[in-house]
């Protein structure tokens, strides 16, 4: 596509997001949002990263993050179409080499304003998330959004001296925008309504409500929401440009890294296309580990293996490169041989497996490959880090004293709510309390997976002071990480951000920290409570919304799991029995399980919050309706369509048969004949690929015979068969076919076939 194709390609997509813009303020629709960002996003597509320009990725990583996000305000959204005009003008102008000097002066202003852009998106939606401080201090929200249109609109203006493609959209799309944004501080809903009459009680003066615990307090309540001692510092101190100044110092230091990020990004998809997989792999050793077990397996090259098979062979590799050792040192062992025992065992391959494949797809990506082994800690080998996560792992989970820390604090909490006089820190412990007892479900994986009853059993002839020096290690390691993370800025957790740090370390793979961050928040509680000093109501509230944001992180990784699991139709009750030791099976089987009155009451509460917190916005206009039944009607006559055709070719498929038959004269051997061919050719295809289900869990493991071992650690079972179907009755043969690499490659890129 040319330079004035593109052009035109892009300010029409410009147009049309700029069309969806209300000219008068109406109802929110988060469906009128998303389709402005869409666009805006599609558009964004076609900004080339120039060097001159290099400042204006900023923009679309501010659109990505929008268009994350899963509760957008309109009045915030409408300003990235302004952002996206003027980027792309800048673009347009770089790419024809007419930027005119004094135009510079504009593009270091855009980079600031864009800038600041993104430090009032980050602190409305997060720092100042409360509704209670959107209300108050909404009319600061507004003129910053107002100032930060006039400079940008200005900077459209002077580009469109030197472009005229730009002027119709600043024409068209400025005094919407501002339109809308002057009826920011506007109540409108019933709540903020509400609020407004407490407010006008007062005086009409915010600071009459600021300055004053009841009535603060007293709008909070509308709102559903709790004010802490923090927050009502925040109010009483409040300096919306010194907040946003101190963030932009903050993000200025990251811009860097998101650029490098962005750039890395670029040459790994490059990399791909020029390459095969295997040269992915950062570790040299493994890579030549990658290219030749594809070869030996398959022709073609491929981003993902079955994990299954590629572990036995980093394994198989690890055994024979001691082997050679040990006939080239005089019999002398490898500091490492002590490994052997433990990873040739095939009953503990799977733990690996799951250590790596972050999806639980059955299939081991370069991507998932890459990850892992950056996670090992510097002064450890590979095959310790094999040997950790084959058995290591699954000890330090059983050894935490989660239980024992669970009893103390919910008989501190219990004792507490007893003494207290206060409904509101009364309400704030039974949340608290319900928690703690959806904790104790989670813990107790290890009962209902049937793990405990053999595995101790299994690691004692294992048992070694290497592996406990690893255990140790990263019991060491997990605690001084938690430790520090309690100290910082992030810690008491009031949403899902502030574990970014944990989430970087761990990538989304929750259920390998959530329990033992759970025992350091846990002992950290303990102390509170057994203060000199009572918690109080704001201790309550910041203590029931740590936990609660660690149970929703928990929550929504299980429901990815189930997500993907149900697409490759892998039976998701094993799967989650077998899963990382099957550390998730209590969890899984307590949010299926309706007759568990006290865990469902408590996770009701959960899923609100959820809901809250990380679901769309409920509100829609009546567009949005006629919309969705439009859309279901669409969908009923499209079933209805391809109901018919499958009639009819079903009975295309009769008469061809009996065509054939005719022809052939001996209808009734050749039918026969084929059956029978059929019915060989599957049985060798069951022979030849038996070890390699998706539901590999624990299933595999209890196929161990003639060595001492019990096997069969989740939830009693003892054939394998029993993995070979899935809840729809599926073979195990379709499950393959419905695993797919996570990085969205297509379905001949899956895995292998043998």
């Amino acid at each position: 596509m040319n330079t004035e194709s593109t052009r035109e390609k892009v300010f029409g997509l410009l147009k049309k997001s700029g069309d969806i813009i209300p000219r008068s303020p109406q109802v929110q629709s988060h469906q009128r949002v998303q389709q402005i960002l869409q666009y805006l996003k599609e558009a964004s597509r076609y900004v080339v990263g120039l060097q001159e320009i290099e400042d204006y990725q900023l923009a679309k990583t501010l659109l990505k993050e929008e268009l994350g996000r899963k509760k957008n305000k309109e009045e915030i959204a409408v300003l990235y179409q302004l952002f996206a005009s003027v980027t792309f003008s800048a673009t347009y102008l770089a790419i024809r080499d007419h930027v005119p000097d004094d135009l510079e002066s504009h593009f270091n202003n855009l980079k600031d304003y864009l800038k600041r852009f993104r430090s009032f998106v980050r602190k409305y939606y997060r720092k100042f998330r409360l509704a209670v401080v959107h209300f108050l201090k909404a009319t600061d929200f507004k003129n910053v959004l107002l100032n930060i249109t006039t400079d940008v609109d200005q900077i459209l203006q002077s580009l469109s001296l030197y472009y005229r493609g730009t002027a119709e959209h600043v024409e068209n799309c400025t005094p919407k925008i501002r339109t809308i944004l002057e009826d920011f501080d506007d109540p409108r809903t019933r709540d903020e309504l509400r609020a407004q009459d407490i407010l006008i009680g007062a005086g009409g003066n915010i600071n009459n409500v600021v300055f004053n615990d009841e009535k603060l307090k007293e709008i909070a309540r509308i709102f559903k929401e709790h004010v802490t001692t923090e927050t009502k510092n925040m109010l009483r101190n409040w300096d919306l440009n010194k907040f946003l100044e101190e963030d932009m110092e903050d993000f200025s230091d990251r811009i860097d890294d998101i650029f490098k990020d962005l750039k890395n990004n670029d040459t790994l998809i490059i990399d791909k296309l020029s390459a095969g997989p295997h040269t992915l792999i950062e570790n040299l050793e493994f890579r030549q580990v990658w290219e030749t077990y594809q070869r030996f397996l398959d022709s073609k090259w491929k981003t993902s293996v079955k994990g299954r098979r590629f572990v036995d062979e980093i394994c198989g590799y690890f055994k024979r490169q001691f082997n050679k050792y040990i006939s080239e040192n005089n019999g002398e062992e490898h500091k490492d041989g002590w490994t052997i025992p433990v990873l040739t065992q095939i009953m503990f391959h799977p733990h690996i497996v799951d250590a790596i494949d972050d999806d639980g797809s059955g299939y081991i990506s370069v991507q998932e490959f890459n990850a892992f082994l950056k996670q090992k800690p510097e002064h450890w080998s590979t095959p310790e880090q094999f040997v950790f996560w084959a058995v290591g792992w699954q000890q330090v989970m059983l050894l935490l004293q989660v239980a024992d820390l669970l009893d103390e604090v919910t008989k501190i909490a219990k004792t507490a709510k007893t003494g207290s006089t206060e409904e509101d820190e009364k309400n704030f412990i039974d949340y608290y309390l319900m928690c703690l007892s959806m904790i104790e479900e989670l813990i107790s994986w290890y009962d209902v997976s049937g793990y405990k009853r053999y595995f101790a059993t299994d690691l004692q002839e294992y048992y070694s002071l290497k592996m406990v020096n690893l255990t140790n290690d990263y019991q060491n390691f997990s605690k001084s990480l938690f430790d520090n993370f309690i100290q910082s800025d992030a810690y008491p957790l009031e949403e899902r951000e502030d574990l970014a740090s944990l989430q970087s370390e761990f990538d989304s793979r929750a259920e390998v920290w959530i329990i033992p961050f759970l025992a350091a928040v846990l002992e950290q509680h303990k102390q509170e409570m057994s203060g000199e000093m009572p918690i109080g109501e704001d201790g309550w509230y910041s203590m029931f919304y740590t936990l609660s944001t660690l149970l929703v992180e928990l929550n929504i990784r299980m429901h990815s799991l189930e997500r993907r699991w149900s697409v490759q139709k892998i039976n998701q009750f094993l799967q989650a029995m077998s899963f990382s030791g099957g550390i998730l099976s209590a969890w899984y089987s307590a949010v299926h399980d309706s007759t568990n009155k006290r865990f469902q009451n408590a996770y009701e509460l959960l899923k609100k919050r959820e809901a809250e917190e990380y679901n769309s916005d409920t509100e829609e206009d009546s567009d949005n309706v006629n919309v969705q039944t439009t859309e279901i009607a669409e969908i009923r006559s499209l079933r209805a369509s391809v109901s018919e055709l499958q009639s009819s070719v079903a009975e295309l498929t009769i008469m061809m048969q009996r065509i054939l038959l005719k022809i052939d004269g001996a209808g009734g051997d050749a039918n026969t004949t084929s059956n029978t061919n059929h019915g060989q050719e599957r049985q060798d295809d069951d022979d030849d690929d038996d070890d390699e289900q998706p539901n590999r869990g624990s299933g595999n493991r209890s196929t161990v015979t003639g060595n001492g071992f019990s096997g069969g650690y989740a939830a009693n079972v003892t054939r394998e068969e029993d993995y070979n179907h899935n809840q729809d009755g599926n073979s195990s043969e379709e499950n393959e076919d419905g695993a797919s690499d996570q990085e969205g490659d297509d379905s001949e890129n899956s895995g292998y076939e043998d």
